[in-house]
């Protein structure tokens, strides 16, 4: 089945970067979308636009996260957090080098895969975990899954082919 075309950028966009261009970054699902957004001298940022009911991890907590990590390791810095209508937008500065929808990476999956978790591995080995005040261990993981399953947001479709549904 081919892929739905690609969306237009929303008008929020313009009101929270006026001049910038937004290009479609990456979409997995409808309610949230990232864009690339080019700034007329060049500068680049990412707008991730969420829908509806901001799901876990919602903006709010992503936004909150980079800014307790920022001391530890790069990460964007967090240029706005708006809620606009229906929509949350969190506005980041883009950082160098290549994100995880290039397609160097896009053509090697487990690759990215095994270099997000050695990259998450060390990060908790570098800060301690007991520093963390952002939790996600097995049994909270579980509670989410449940809730969710509960309110019927599970689509069956976002999971790989070889994944038994």
């Amino acid at each position: 089945m081919p892929s739905p075309p690609d969306p237009p950028p929303p008008p929020e966009l313009e009101q929270i970067a006026p001049g910038w261009k937004a290009t479609l970054a990456y979409r997995l699902v409808p309610r949230l979308i990232t864009w690339r957004l080019s700034g007329p001298d060049g500068a680049v940022r990412f707008a991730k636009v969420a829908r509806g009911t901001d799901h876990y991890p919602t903006l709010h907590g992503e936004s909150e996260r980079m800014i307790w990590a920022a001391p530890y390791l790069p990460v964007p810095t967090v240029v706005a957090l708006e809620q606009l209508g229906d929509a949350t937008i969190l506005v980041t500065q883009g950082l160098p080098g290549h994100d995880a929808t290039n397609a160097a990476w896009r053509g090697d999956l487990p690759a990215l895969v095994r270099a997000l978790g050695h990259g998450l591995r060390a990060f908790h080995q570098a800060v301690g975990e007991e520093w963390c005040p952002f939790r996600f261990d097995l049994a909270r993981a579980l509670a989410h899954v449940e809730e969710r399953v509960r309110a019927d947001d599970i689509n069956r479709e976002g999971f790989h082919p070889s994944t038994p549904t």
